[in-house]
């Protein structure tokens, strides 16, 4: 945010080494004097129209023997909501680091700045950033408290005009394998005759995510695994065959495609068979708010925060951790 001069906020280059623990033992201090430049800096960050002016961005950096250097990962805090609006300093605390293709370790660091942060304001504003603040976390934590809901829908199937003619495909139904949470025989519909107009399932289960339960941790795996077919929720069209179940098509739909479009889904997926397109099968699937649930704020440790002069920020970075 353009506080203090770049070059000295850079930690000494480090070979990564084998081990899974980097040290870096860095550390940085910035004068805030009372009208400066700098106070005036913090003031216009933590009054910023969007919460995204008073973020301090932590860049992981590699530099090859030859080649310019590149961005590893890069995480996050912000001033106003982790620090002021906590009316904490950020003491040893874990920042996750993010790459192009996903986590790429965690960052311990501290950043001594909370009584720099609230000299910078008027008392009129200090006192609405902790009010609004304190509103915030309240209800972060009725919202933790609250078990979410994962929703599914199957309506109306479509099936291929191969299917409809096929002799071996009488009865139909469909299951749901919905990344392995809730029960499996409750994710199953009705059986219907392929026949039967409309061909309408009309079927809905959901299964309660509360917080700190297996179903959440299920969730948690399946949005972080490295395969993208892990946080795949499966609609498996099947019928019976001479007595055997037997699987005819088969949907998906993905759970971190869900989170980044940011919205529930209701439409048509489309069904493959082992022959080709098997039809198309209407799904609802409510599972947004529950996912965002598993996200929490950037990691603020508990304890004290460490004081020291007043108007002085001061970064501590500690250790990286693969």
């Amino acid at each position: 945010m353009g506080l203090g001069e770049p070059s000295p906020l850079a930690t000494a280059r480090e070979p990564k080494g084998a081990s899974a623990t980097l040290e870096l033992e860095y550390k940085h201090t910035i004068a805030v004097p009372p009208g400066s430049r700098q106070q005036a800096t913090l003031k216009t960050a933590l009054v910023g129209k969007t919460a995204k002016s008073a973020d301090v961005y932590v860049t992981l950096k590699s530099a090859p023997r030859r080649g310019e250097e590149r961005v590893v990962g890069q995480g996050a805090f912000n001033l106003r909501s982790d620090l002021l609006g906590k009316k904490l300093d950020l003491v040893d605390a874990p920042i996750a680091l993010q790459g192009l293709k996903g986590p790429v370790g965690t960052l311990r660091m501290s950043v001594i700045a909370l009584e720099a942060l609230r000299a910078a304001l008027p008392t009129n504003v200090l006192s609405s950033i902790e009010e609004e603040s304190a509103r915030l976390a309240q209800g972060a934590v009725a919202s933790a408290a609250t078990p979410q809901m994962v929703r599914v829908e199957v309506g109306a199937l479509n099936l291929a005009s191969a299917l409809k003619s096929d002799p071996e495909v009488g009865e139909v139904w469909i299951e749901v394998d919905l990344v392995d949470i809730g029960d499996k025989a409750a994710l199953v519909t009705p059986h219907l005759r392929k026949t039967a107009a409309p061909l309408d399932f009309k079927f809905s289960h959901s299964v309660s995510i509360a917080p700190g339960s297996r179903e959440q941790e299920t969730l948690k795996q399946a949005l972080d695994a490295k395969d993208e077919q892990e946080s795949d929720v499966y609609f498996e069209l099947k019928t019976s065959v001479r007595g055997k179940d037997e699987q005819v098509a088969q949907g998906f739909l993905n759970l971190k495609k869900l989170l980044e479009d940011g919205k529930d889904f209701a439409n048509d997926v489309a069904l493959q068979g082992r022959k080709g397109p098997a039809g198309t099968l209407k799904v609802s699937l409510i599972a947004l708010d529950a996912l965002k649930a598993l996200d929490g704020p950037v990691g603020v440790a508990s304890a004290a925060a460490t004081q020291i002069g007043p108007r002085l920020p001061a970064t501590r970075i500690h250790r990286l951790v693969d």
